[in-house]
């Protein structure tokens, strides 16, 4: 949560500059999946700080991303009626009405931007339906083709279906998308339209510096007009075959036609009138060398706190049995783990070096930071089955365990040991040490620096 605090110290640079600033992100920024039965209390609870933090921060407009509807649509829609600037033109109720705004228009000095959002798909709800963007997104781009200098599209589409509209509608200038697995896209030219995005869950905030002329070509670098003229000669001749096949009836986009081609003779005719529309750009990455900005972190300390009250309730529900031996692995809410005290029974050299680790004290620094009882944080500080969902049972177990198993122990890398013991180390259960399995919790995010081989002949069990 800290780059949230990073983001607005950036921000408030970028604020103090002569250039306008337009701040916007094309969703799914709230939840990390879709999936409803994966979502915690406390997962709401951070999702409405993003929220507030984004609307602290003036954003201009946001898009709705499927990962912002996991918990529902009440969220999201008591949001908007409190003034979080979300767009989405495709995202409607069941009768067909637009639920928000479907695009916004910003004035960026005397350069008139129109901003339309659209909607994944996403599995109908009670209360919501998505339409294609073939169905929604026509109308809007007509409406803001008038009024509008320049026109920003944020998708949460695929890319093969955000290659599509930008072919179809040359008008759009610049498509943000959001897609969680591309991480950051620097900007690239297709058809008429500049395709970029930001790594998503906060990583890096993208900069785009645009030098907007109300041309109609856009060049990373100057080049010379003949070829910027060449380019647009080409691009003219597929929107004609565009309109020949599929919108003879369309007035409209004829009209627009007509007057790109009234723009091109005139360019071919004075070629020394060229102006390319030119940008640069950046990703900065919301690393701890930035410092964080006051009021948002009293924001984020609030989260923190909220969060440990909340699990704290429900840990005071089902307190955590107390023990003074090997943990009962027969017992069904540990999943068969017994503890890291019954592995140094046989497995003594390796218990002693475990007890050297700053794995047997990986609970200490949640503590410190007062994140004992947030279970996202929780689930790599002590020992559960790595690669089970957190639901909300598991949730219930992690925050009640017993003290044998609050740390990353034996079974947190080589798997639960109850049928090892059982058997008294004839059942060869336990499973093979990868980097794979070390990286569900040494994330890039939360250990950039990691290196397997470099930390395994650290950690790595001694042979006896």
């Amino acid at each position: 949560m800290g780059g949230l605090s990073r983001r607005a110290t950036i921000i408030e640079e970028l604020k103090k500059s002569d250039t306008p600033v337009l701040l916007l992100d094309s969703g799914n920024i709230l939840f990390k999946a879709a999936d409803k039965a994966q979502i915690l209390d406390q997962d709401v609870l951070t999702a409405k700080t993003i929220v507030e933090v984004y609307t602290t921060l003036h954003y201009d407009a946001m898009a709705i991303g499927p990962y912002d509807l996991t918990a529902g649509l009440e969220l999201v829609t008591r949001t908007f009626a409190s003034g979080t600037p979300w767009i989405s033109a495709n995202l409607l109720t069941p009768s067909g009405k637009p639920i928000f705004s479907p695009w916004v228009v910003k004035n960026i000095g005397e350069t008139r931007v129109g901003i339309v959002g659209l909607t994944g798909n996403i599995t109908p709800a009670t209360d919501y339906v998505t339409v294609s963007w073939q169905e929604s997104l026509p109308q809007y781009i007509d409406e803001l083709s008038t009024a509008c200098d320049f026109i920003i599209l944020l998708s949460t589409l695929e890319k093969s279906e955000n290659d599509a509209i930008a072919e179809l509608f040359p008008q759009i200038q610049l498509i943000i998308s959001s897609d969680p697995k591309a991480g950051n896209v620097a900007p690239l030219i297709k058809h008429n339209s500049l395709f970029t995005q930001t790594h998503t869950r906060g990583k890096y905030l993208g900069i785009l510096n645009v030098s907007w002329s109300k041309s109609v070509v856009w060049q990373a670098v100057l080049t010379d007009s003949p070829t910027i003229i060449a380019d647009l000669e080409k691009r003219y001749q597929q929107q004609l075959q565009t309109v020949e096949a599929d919108n003879k009836d369309n007035t409209t986009k004829v009209d627009r036609l007509q007057n790109n081609l009234r723009v091109l003779k005139e360019l071919q005719a004075n070629p020394q009138n060229v102006q390319p529309d030119t940008y640069t750009f950046r990703f900065r990455s919301l690393a701890d060398h930035i410092k964080k900005n006051p009021a948002i972190d009293q924001q984020l300390e609030l989260l923190k706190q909220e969060i440990a009250s909340t699990n704290r309730k429900a840990r005071m529900a089902k307190p955590p049995e107390v023990s003074s031996g090997p943990v009962d692995s027969t017992s069904s809410s540990q999943g068969g783990f017994t503890g890291s005290g019954q592995c140094g029974e046989c497995h003594n050299k390796q218990y002693a070096k475990w007890l050297d680790s700053a794995h047997a004290r990986a609970i200490e620094s949640l503590t410190r930071e007062q994140q004992q009882y947030n279970v996202r944080c929780l689930s790599c500080h002590v020992t559960w089955d790595m690669n089970g969902n957190i639901g909300s049972e598991m949730r219930s177990n992690l925050l009640t365990l017993p003290q044998e198993l609050t740390n990353v122990g034996c079974e947190s890398c080589h798997g639960a040991g109850k049928m090892h013991v059982d058997s008294k180390g004839e059942a060869k259960t336990f499973k093979e040490v990868t980097k794979a399995t070390c990286t569900i919790c040494h994330t890039p995010e939360m250990d950039a620096q990691f290196n397997f081989q470099t930390r395994l002949s650290q950690l790595g069990c001694v042979l006896d």
